[in-house]
């Protein structure tokens, strides 16, 4: 027997199988899976579940933030290896459980915002833009090179959502420095997530203003800036 010829006899089995046999093998499968393994399965369905969740539970998320915050900075995802000519390409699955998190809480955040429910989900992205820019600094992950890129989450739709949430929620000042650190590192990345646009398509006009006076001050650099854009 070919392994086509065995899956295709697998399946036929599966077919026949009652809902509850199905949903202990997924179960099954999913404990022996890694987190890449995981998330390429089962992530669309997850995140599709997420985007159209409107119950969730606000205190909930920022616990679950919370914890992986204090976590990620406790050193629970760092899991160093002596690097080598052959192992260089190998990454810990622990630095793939913080990625895969981390996409998740971004994703939950980012409906927090769709709900209205932005103070907390200012919150929430606080701590986890926060260990974002802290990547290369602190030993939250391992791995020969890491960044952002790493993550594989919708960075810009949870830049976008995060902005909406600032400018709900925070005076023009505050939404200055709340938002720096977000246009400084995009400035570092090549601009790869328009930050600077997505904050001119939303802000309230006293934001804009009291950024720009920023960006001059600090010398930030900012892609395609125009005046009166």
């Amino acid at each position: 027997m070919t392994i086509s010829d065995k899956k295709f006899e697998l399946f036929n089995i599966l077919k026949k199988e009652k809902k509850e046999i199905l949903l202990d093998l997924l179960m099954s499968a999913y404990a022996v899976m890694k987190s890449r393994q995981q998330s390429h399965v089962f992530g669309n369905i997850l995140s599709k579940s997420i985007a159209t969740d409107k119950n969730l539970k606000e205190s909930k998320i920022l616990n679950e933030v919370n914890d992986f915050y204090k976590q990620s900075l406790a050193g629970h995802y760092y899991a160093p290896f002596e690097i080598n000519s052959k192992n260089f390409m190998n990454v810990p699955e622990e630095t793939d459980q913080w990625c895969e998190q981390i996409s998740f809480l971004l994703e939950k955040s980012s409906q927090l915002t769709k709900l209205g429910k932005h103070e907390v989900a200012v919150k929430c992205f606080q701590m986890l833009f926060e260990l974002m820019d802290r990547l290369g600094d602190d030993e939250i992950i391992f791995g020969d090179e890491i960044g952002t890129w790493m993550i594989g989450a919708n960075e810009e739709g949870a830049i976008k959502a995060y902005v909406i949430s600032l400018t709900k929620t925070k005076t023009a000042q505050e939404f200055v420095e709340y938002i720096s650190p977000l246009l400084m590192r995009d400035s570092q990345e090549s601009f790869s997530n328009n930050v600077y646009a997505k904050i001119k398509a939303i802000a309230k006009k006293e934001q804009k203003n009291k950024l720009e006076e920023t960006i001059k001050s600090r010398g930030i650099k900012i892609k395609n800036l125009k005046k009166g854009k």
